[in-house]
């Protein structure tokens, strides 16, 4: 239904308009399906009553077809009798991209498989003992074990998200005729394929056995047959594991981040990861220096520069990743190396052009001068996307706001080369920014003006403005009450604001209330005025 709903949406027809005639028999067989659907009952999934623990085991199995991916959990549980059950917990389908190729539709089915799986994984908790994964793509499986072949950079990041939730050592090749997740991407599907006792619910019955009985292939046995072929055909695949060339490639490289990092960046919050590393190195090192228990507990806490030393260690890794796809030309231009870390040197806004009164740390105390020395982080890097989340979901400013914000709390941390396109996608994933979108009014921007550029002290362009009048107290009669007015002063580059009172609507008044203004922040260089009276 799922895929024929997107025929609908391809046609661009509105909700109120007739199903096409072409298509109408296959609506109406799906809304006699919908009737059936009501006699349906499922087999809740439970433990068995012989079940040897409450610790379970998950077959995770994904696959694709040109129009759809599914993945599909099944959760075993280890029987007296010596066999499983198995069941399925959990599955979810998801459209493919029009004109997607079938390699491309596997890999996105893969993807979907690791993210269903991570999901069933936190759901069950501390009961999850190991997952299996599968899939009935060898490209897939080559992908997801590459290291040192260059991959375009779609599948590198697909590949880089697998390898966020799972490992490479659980995915194996099974063949499409023992493949369950088979059945949620063809068309044509009836009941019959879903009652209690079909493949689709309990799964083959190789899936029942001990792991070393299932039919699958793993990644080392697929690359051996790959090396033993003789024929034409498979020499690329050769040269794919054992080409001295390949090895020596030195273009865009597609080393995957997940296996070069001690602890991943994405496994926690990024402030978390940086902790838990700067422990980790600190009880190494007491261990190096054979210090008694009681003395190891002086490790709880870590100071600035180990919490530094550990920062240093993924912006370290986090330059070799941009050597190893980046051109050297490209990132030379913006960038400098010192202690194996490269740094951005561009401008604070690249995009536009900026002017200083004075230097800047002068005039904004909060700065230092290698404020915007800060490391360079690639796009495709899980680093990145770790720096983005933090500020994305945890910074107590940054926290649901827009682009620009994001962006900017985001550049204290490490300048990411195109990351206005990652937060942008962080943000469309989102379900919590999407609520807050819908409710934010449309309004066209007008363009910003130089004095917002210019980096200066505040008040140094002023807005004013004059507000009222209002009501106030006379101080000679607190019965009476008199008119006041209001003059606003707005600094552009910061917009801090002052307001001052005005006894009347005159020049003097004015003037007077300009003065005590100028007393307390200086004279502004240029005060921006309507055209009142």
């Amino acid at each position: 239904m799922k895929m024929d709903l997107h025929v609908l949406v391809q046609r661009k027809l509105n909700w109120d308009d007739a199903i096409p005639d072409d298509l109408r028999h296959i609506w109406i067989s799906h809304f006699e399906m919908i009737q059936e659907l009501s006699s349906l009952k499922f087999n809740r999934a439970i433990v068995p009553i012989d079940a040897i623990s409450l610790e379970l085991d998950t077959i995770e199995c994904g696959d694709a077809s040109r129009e759809i991916a599914c993945a599909a959990i099944y959760a075993r549980f280890l029987r007296q009798c010596g066999i499983y059950s198995c069941q399925l917990i959990f599955a979810r389908s998801k459209l493919v991209p029009e004109g997607m190729s079938i390699p491309r539709a596997e890999l996105l089915a893969a993807n979907l498989n690791a993210h269903t799986g991570e999901v069933v994984k936190r759901a069950l908790r501390s009961i999850h003992k190991k997952s299996i994964k599968l899939t009935d793509s060898q490209v897939t499986m080559h992908w997801i074990n590459n290291h040192e072949l260059p991959l375009k950079q779609w599948t590198r990041n697909r590949v880089n998200e697998v390898l966020r939730f799972s490992i490479a050592e659980d995915w194996a090749y099974v063949n499409t005729d023992n493949m369950p997740a088979d059945i949620g991407t063809r068309r044509g599907a009836s009941i019959h394929d879903i009652l209690p006792n079909s493949t689709w619910l309990n799964g083959h019955e190789w899936m029942r056995k001990n792991q070393k009985d299932f039919p699958v292939k793993s990644y080392e046995e697929i690359k051996q047959k790959c090396n033993e072929a003789s024929n034409a055909s498979n020499e690329e695949i050769k040269k794919m594991f054992n080409s001295d060339v390949a090895k020596a490639h030195i273009g865009i490289q597609s080393h995957s981040p997940v296996s070069n990092y001690l602890i991943h960046p994405l496994r926690f919050r990024f402030r978390k990861v940086v902790r838990v590393l700067a422990y980790v190195k600190k009880f190494i090192q007491a261990c190096k220096q054979k210090k008694d228990s009681s003395r190891l507990k002086s490790i709880a806490n870590i100071s600035d520069d180990e919490y530094q030393d550990a920062l240093n260690y993924y912006f370290r890794l986090a330059t070799l990743e941009i050597k190893e796809n980046m051109k050297e030309e490209k990132y030379a231009k913006l960038s400098f190396e010192k202690d194996k870390i490269l740094y951005y040197k561009g401008r604070i806004l690249p995009s536009q052009q900026t002017q200083s009164i004075s230097t800047m740390t002068d005039v904004m105390l909060d700065l230092s001068q290698t404020t915007f020395c800060v490391p360079l982080v690639l796009k495709s890097s899980p680093l990145a996307k770790s720096i983005i989340d933090e500020i994305h979901w945890h910074h107590e400013i940054a926290l649901h706001s827009g682009v620009e914000t994001i962006l900017r709390y985001t550049m204290k941390y490490a300048y990411i080369l195109e990351g206005r396109d990652l937060v942008e996608s962080s943000k469309k994933s989102c379900i919590r920014c999407k609520i807050l979108a819908k409710r934010a009014l449309q309004v066209s921007m007008g363009p910003v003006s130089d004095y917002q550029l210019t980096i200066a002290p505040a008040y140094y362009v002023s807005q004013s403005d004059i507000v009222g009048p209002f009501k106030g107290y006379s101080y000679h009669n607190k019965r009476v009450t008199i008119k006041i007015w209001f003059v606003v002063f707005c600094c552009v580059a910061t917009s801090s604001t002052t307001i001052k009172v005005m006894e009347d609507y005159g020049t003097s008044s004015f003037i007077q209330a300009f003065i005590r203004f100028s007393c307390k922040v200086g004279y502004p260089k240029t005060i921006l005025i309507d055209e009142g009276s």
